[in-house]
């Protein structure tokens, strides 16, 4: 862990590292998904490897009557490779679709230019040579041949309990011969598995580690970009917008209350209470949006507050609004020509609140 950084990565920072390319992930799952993908098919399809195998095998017999050796060179050649092809196909697919797999298990759909693109530093010799003998390199090491000496063990043991049954085949025949083969190879493919599933857990669970103690963030670091997340007009906007209705005990009562209510049309509800005898600005009671805006606009209508529908002031509002405070400078205007508007209404009708 680098000197002075005791603070895990935030959000924010892992998001910046995933945009280079630098997330955790371990080459040993890649490695447990191809092993146990590899020795599950050909697990599976074992008996058809065997008949094809001796009907490769027959298969120069069928020939024998053609006394053309090139033609009949050409023929088992083309045979082959076809037999070949048709063998290697559904392991190379395994490798394609594990190998895939695996990356995504670990980290998602990643796709970063800037991983990818050359590097001058990768041509260093001193940078290389640091990186041969690094704590990195020293631990795959390590891995490598603690995992090859488990191999070695567990194979050997598994071989050294199948030797007591192996000595019976000369007595029992080929039929024998087969069964116990399949046994063997089913016990050395479940081992060899199990290992590999072993060491990946173990490896991606290091390596997340690693990743998390090699990005760890000084205090100092944790408090810039708390402060840069402030400055951002997005985030500062969005706060304003859930303190404000947090802050509204009960907006829907107060919209009945409200000297106009301005909407969009339905989405937002804004209530504002103007008194020039009280305040000498009009001061926003509450703010509601989506279901909170309708409820407060079914009430304003119901106990006859004006419901005023300016999409551009509403928005405004609901932007740069505090609830419980003057309305903001620069929508003063707006909110004038709206009670204006209204104490005009008011005077044609013959009376109002205003």
């Amino acid at each position: 862990m680098p000197a002075g950084k005791s603070e895990k990565p935030t959000r924010q920072r892992l998001r910046e590292l995933r945009k280079k390319g630098q997330v955790a992930q371990s080459r040993e799952v890649v490695s447990a998904v191809l092993t146990i993908g590899f020795f599950a098919l050909f697990l599976a399809s074992l008996p058809r490897l065997v008949d094809r195998l001796e009907a490769a095998l027959l298969l120069p017999i069928s020939y024998l009557k053609n006394e053309d050796f090139v033609v009949v060179a050409l023929q088992l050649f083309g045979s082959y490779s076809r037999e070949i092809q048709n063998l290697t196909i559904p392991f190379l697919a395994v490798v394609l679709i594990g190998g895939v797999g695996a990356h995504l298990l670990q980290t998602g759909v990643l796709f970063s230019p800037s991983a990818a693109a050359p590097s001058l530093m990768k041509l260093n010799p001193s940078e290389n040579i640091g990186r041969i003998f690094s704590s990195q390199s020293l631990f795959e090491l390590s891995r490598s041949v603690v995992k090859v000496l488990l191999l070695g063990l567990v194979l050997l043991f598994v071989v050294h309990a199948a030797v007591s049954s192996l000595v019976w085949i000369p007595s029992c025949g080929i039929s024998c011969l087969a069964l116990l083969t399949g046994n063997l190879l089913f016990y050395v493919a479940v081992c060899t598995g199990s290992i590999h599933l072993v060491v990946a857990i173990a490896d991606f669970a290091f390596q997340r580690w690693q990743f998390e103690r090699r990005n760890m963030m000084s205090l100092e670091e944790v408090k810039r970009e708390y402060k840069e997340n402030e400055g951002d007009p997005l985030i500062k906007r969005r706060r304003k917008q859930l303190r404000s209705q947090l802050m509204a005990k009960d907006p829907v009562a107060l919209a009945r209350n409200a000297t106009v209510l301005v909407s969009n049309p339905t989405h937002i509800a804004v209530a504002v209470y103007y008194d020039g005898q009280q305040t000498p600005l009009p001061v926003i009671d509450a703010i509601g949006t989506d279901l909170v805006a309708q409820q407060m606009i079914a009430a304003a209508i119901a106990a006859g507050v004006p419901v005023m529908r300016n999409v551009p002031l509403a928005r405004a509002l609901l932007e740069d609004g505090l609830v419980e405070e003057y309305i903001p400078l620069h929508l003063i205007e707006p909110i004038a020509e709206v009670l204006r508007a209204l104490g005009d209404l008011a005077t044609e009708i013959g009376g109002g609140r205003l």
